[in-house]
């Protein structure tokens, strides 16, 4: 009906995408990446000062709310409403949806509405969804009583204050469970009188709830909120041998994902201290042989196998540690894990890469995808991890590949972490003469270079800023080289020279005159400066207030700049 339900179309959009492409192709690994998309933009958007609720209250310039928030955050709500009531109940409203409002200009309170209806449910507390910006975190403590075989959990939730927002209510927070035996068989879920749970949805609606599940004949494993029941942050303390357990035995495909992360994420954590502190990072023999157990799994589908053995992002880990962040720990510490996964997983990466061979023509089906995908990860893991078969298979993948995929992967790993530098400018060069009358490729080509991690990265950027092919009012061309160098590439942005910073608050001030909206957009890559370690967060607040002082800014950047700055 009006700006205030973006989220009503964007959102509802959004779910239906991710339901479409689950079907076609993995609906485990489509979750996986879906989560990680909202983990990596909207998590740091809930947790900065451009923090906003799904549904606005208030706006100063409306082109600045087409963000991760509304979108996939959005969409995660409309996938809460179908675990909340079910496929059967979620597709009654649907329907009603459609019967009662087709045609109209309709509102959130509408769409809600139908659910309730058809549902014959009260979703007022979970409305809240759309109204209260931030994430939501979950404390846990769980405790096992062996003599009365009990297990109980207790959940706190806390939503952090956000601007304009400082009190919040308790939320509706669906939370899928389960509680694993030692083999790894999922538990009976019999819960104490005045707790209900249903097809392994617990709703948590107070700020502080105890479940207590009975006739537990053993200590289990718990796993929490199974395929992302919801967009929350869970602080529960398991151990690495619970998060190996689950990493190899848990049967929905995003928790099992998830241990695997929380295991990797502790384990570069740990890293990133002994790079500050001078100490050498240290081998994780009980991680790698968790990852050489995954990557010989042939019953698990190779797309699967690939996103587990992706370890989390640095992007991620900076989320994750959340305050005085030094990017260049976190990359060393990233690169180190990686390099050791690649040369203990050497010995296997022969035998999976001819498991998953793909002889015969080029197919585009989900199989096929995943094929390429787990070879892609166990070349460039070879790579990182110096093998010198890696080293030159690499190079045969990139030169013999018969389709654009498997071409670009080896591109890029080439590109960022061949040791040989005559290789890479080959194949920069190579890549460009190819494709260079492809825009959409060509946009590939820049993107690939203002990744590329290193102190360096500012000054590639600006000598690709002179590249014929380059032009500031070419909007994608700019999001593929300055928009990904300042999104996407941790260590070149944050560089603790600050060049990194005045390069894109330079573009940011040019582009203002030429395209304000993508300027406004770019400029949200600040977004989290305050988490950084005092002399990058010093910088990049320089960089900003000295942007801020410019004359005629457009009321896009001038809305950005102000709610990031403000106190």
């Amino acid at each position: 009906r009006d700006w205030f339900q973006l989220c009503l179309k964007e959102g509802l959009t959004v779910f239906r995408d991710q339901e479409f492409s689950s079907d076609q192709r993995s609906r485990g690994v489509k979750r996986i990446e879906d989560v990680r998309c909202l983990k990596t933009s909207q998590f740091p958007e809930d947790a900065g000062p451009l923090a906003h609720p799904v549904r606005p209250e208030s706006y100063r310039e409306i082109n600045n709310f087409y963000t991760a928030t509304v979108y996939e955050k959005g969409a995660e709500i409309v996938r809460m409403i179908a675990t909340l009531l079910g496929e059967t109940k979620f597709r009654k409203g649907m329907d009603l949806y459609f019967k009662r409002h087709d045609g109209e200009a309709a509102t959130i309170e509408q769409f809600i509405a139908c659910f309730e209806k058809a549902g014959k449910a009260d979703l007022s507390q979970f409305a809240l969804w759309y109204s209260q910006a931030g994430t939501p975190l979950l404390n846990v403590s769980t405790r096992y009583d062996r003599s009365r075989k009990i297990q109980e959990i207790e959940f706190e939730q806390f939503l952090r204050p956000t601007p304009g927002q400082s009190r919040k209510a308790p939320m509706h927070i669906p939370q899928a469970i389960s509680l694993l035996g030692k083999n790894g068989e999922e538990l009976p879920l019999k819960t104490a009188k005045g707790t209900e749970i249903k097809d392994g949805i617990l709703h948590l609606t107070k700020r502080t709830q105890k479940v207590v599940f009975q006739d537990v004949p053993e200590r289990p494993v718990v796993s929490l909120n199974r395929g992302f029941t919801a967009p929350v942050e869970i602080n529960y303390r398991q151990s690495s041998a619970e998060l190996a357990f689950l990493a190899l035995h848990e049967r929905d495909g995003f928790a099992r994902w998830q241990a695997y992360q929380n295991y990797a994420s502790r384990m570069i954590m740990r890293g990133v201290q002994a790079v500050q502190t001078g100490k050498p990072v240290a081998k994780e023999p009980k991680f790698i042989e968790v990852a050489r157990q995954i990557a010989g799994m042939h019953d698990l589908e190779p797309a699967f196998r690939a996103a587990m053995l992706t370890l989390p992002g640095e992007g991620e880990l900076a989320q994750t540690i959340g305050k005085n962040v030094d990017p260049d720990a976190i990359s060393k510490s990233w690169t180190k894990y990686n390099a050791q996964l690649g040369k203990e997983l050497e010995t296997v990466r022969s035998e999976i890469l001819s498991d998953i061979s793909m002889n015969g023509a080029f197919e585009p089906d989900a199989e096929s995808a995943g094929k390429r995908s787990l070879r892609s990860i166990m070349m460039r893991l070879g790579v990182i991890g110096r093998s010198k078969s890696a080293l030159s298979e690499i190079e045969n993948m990139y030169f013999d590949a018969d389709n654009l995929t498997d071409r670009y992967n080896a591109f890029a790993t080439i590109v960022h972490f061949h040791p040989s530098r005559d290789l890479r400018e080959r194949v920069l060069a190579d890549f460009y003469n190819r494709y260079h009358t492809n825009h959409i490729v060509l946009d590939k080509w820049f993107t690939v270079q203002a990744s590329k991690p290193g102190n360096g990265a500012a000054s590639l950027v600006k000598r690709l800023m002179k590249h014929k092919d380059f032009s500031l009012k070419n909007p994608n061309r700019l999001r593929a080289l300055v928009g990904v160098f300042a999104m996407a590439n941790q260590t070149g942005f944050n560089a603790v020279n600050g060049k990194g910073y005045r390069l894109v608050t330079d573009v940011i001030a040019k582009l203002d005159a030429i395209n304000p909206q993508v300027a406004a957009r770019m400029l949200t890559a600040f977004r989290s400066y305050r988490s950084l370690e005092p002399v990058r967060r010093n910088i990049a607040k320089d960089c900003l207030v000295e942007l801020q002082s410019r004359e005629n800014l457009s009321r896009d950047v001038s809305d950005i700049l102000d709610r990031t700055l403000a106190k």
